[in-house]
């Protein structure tokens, strides 16, 4: 009978350990999420969809020249937002139709800017094979990621931002980008002064 009682006890006790830490690590922030510094001020972590329609974060950030720039540099343009790094495939092969895109684009009021958190030894190295014509900025990890911001919830890479010339995201596409759909998107807001 006692060791009937104490194995009870014990399978009680885990029970109650269990639950007690599943409430804990609930109220814990996610691990795997940095919060951001106070040059990328912080929106409620969401997802992709709920971004949709509201203000871009604003943002502060250097180029790998040590030139800064801010969202509010593109005011009035339509503005793509890619979120890359070198070491994603994905990334890598989407880059000349985004050049492509802001060549044929800018004129009527296109700008693409690509940010990625990489140290800026391998961003150099690449855009000394590939020549941008768009805007590269650093979002360096201790500023906490950007993306999550816009709606990245998973870190997924590439991920990319359309906002129209108010400023609001009307897209998000996350994982490689499908450059049709992205054109009808793109010619719909370059439309509208």
């Amino acid at each position: 009978m006692r060791q009937q009682l104490f194995i009870v006890l014990i399978a009680f006790s885990a029970a109650l350990a269990g639950f007690a830490l599943s409430v804990w690590l609930t109220r814990q922030p996610d691990a795997l999420v940095l919060e951001p510094a106070s040059t990328v001020p912080a929106v409620p972590k969401t997802t992709h969809e709920a971004v949709i329609g509201m203000p871009a974060p604003r943002f502060t950030l250097n180029d790998l020249d040590g030139r800064t720039h801010s969202l509010d540099d593109w005011r009035g343009k339509v503005v793509l937002i890619n979120f890359w790094a070198t070491w994603c495939p994905p990334c890598v092969h989407e880059i000349p139709e985004l050049i492509r895109l802001q060549q044929e684009l800018g004129v009527q009021g296109l700008q693409v800017v690509g940010i990625s958190d990489e140290e800026p030894e391998p961003i150099r190295a690449f855009m000394q094979r590939v020549s941008f014509n768009y805007p590269v900025l650093r979002n360096p990890l201790e500023l906490g990621d950007l993306s999550i911001n816009y709606g990245n919830r998973n870190g997924i890479l590439p991920y990319s931002v359309l906002l129209d010339r108010q400023g609001v995201i009307r897209k998000v596409y996350h994982g490689a980008l499908h450059f049709d759909p992205l054109r009808r998107d793109l010619a719909e807001l370059l439309q509208h002064p």
